[in-house]
């Protein structure tokens, strides 16, 4: 909480402007600063999580939430492995690219939600949707480094076969698949990290409560794109 210096008021610590006397509480935020954010995700996480929930225009908001959902969509098809159902390489990049946009919207909407419902079941305090949103979009990052550090490796090295395991990934390229395993590890690793951040910064609770917040949170969705994998593997792959 913050104690405002005029009138005393407590504020919560994402507020700007006291809610009883309108002087301000911390320093004024008009846009996102891109490059700077990245940088801070990595030199300071909280402080740049902060930036952007505080920040009075949420852009670049759209860009995040498109680019993850492609990371996530060929994530998926690299699970599936679709290419060994649909033998068409051109479409399936270009499918993927289209249908993750939707899927990244969707997917931080319902995470969003959820962290929303999570607080009011729990009683914390109270942020608004936006807020929320914003917060946990910029926590998606790692996915960004994904899509434009580690994919174009994999398509450079096996090609398409990265969705098929006729040959598998490991067979072609045994050490490149372990490294990239790895840091695609730890790149999920430190999602889960900066989602802890998050839920620090919205409901300001410590880091043991913010781990039991997002265990909460994650494991719904992940149980939701399980049982949608297992559809699709079953009664549309299938046909």
């Amino acid at each position: 909480m913050i104690t405002c210096p005029i009138c005393n008021s407590l504020n919560i610590n994402l507020d700007v402007i006291c809610k009883s006397c309108g002087s301000y509480l911390q320093p004024k935020i008009e846009n996102i600063n891109l490059f700077e954010i990245l940088w801070l995700l990595f030199e300071d996480p909280k402080k740049g999580l902060k930036t952007v929930a505080i920040a009075r225009h949420k852009n670049f908001l759209l860009f995040f939430s498109a680019l993850f959902g492609i990371s996530l969509m060929y994530l998926l098809f690299e699970v599936l492995k679709i290419y060994d159902h649909w033998d068409k390489p051109i479409l399936i990049l270009v499918v993927g690219a289209l249908s993750g946009i939707p899927l990244g919207f969707l997917t931080l909407v319902f995470l969003s939600l959820l962290t929303l419902i999570t607080g009011k079941i729990f009683k914390l305090i109270k942020i608004n949707f936006k807020q929320i949103y914003t917060t946990i979009t910029f926590s998606t990052t790692p996915f960004i480094y994904i899509l434009f550090f580690l994919f174009p490796v994999k398509l450079i090295t096996y090609g398409i076969h990265i969705f098929s395991i006729n040959p598998s990934p490991m067979v072609i390229n045994p050490t490149v698949y372990w490294i990239i395993l790895i840091l695609t590890g730890v790149f999920l690793v430190y999602f889960l990290f900066l989602m802890i951040i998050s839920m620090n910064i919205l409901f300001e609770v410590k880091s043991l409560r913010a781990f039991f917040l997002i265990f909460i949170i994650i494991s719904t969705v992940s149980i939701g794109y399980f049982f949608l994998l297992n559809y699709i593997q079953h009664h549309i792959l299938s046909i």
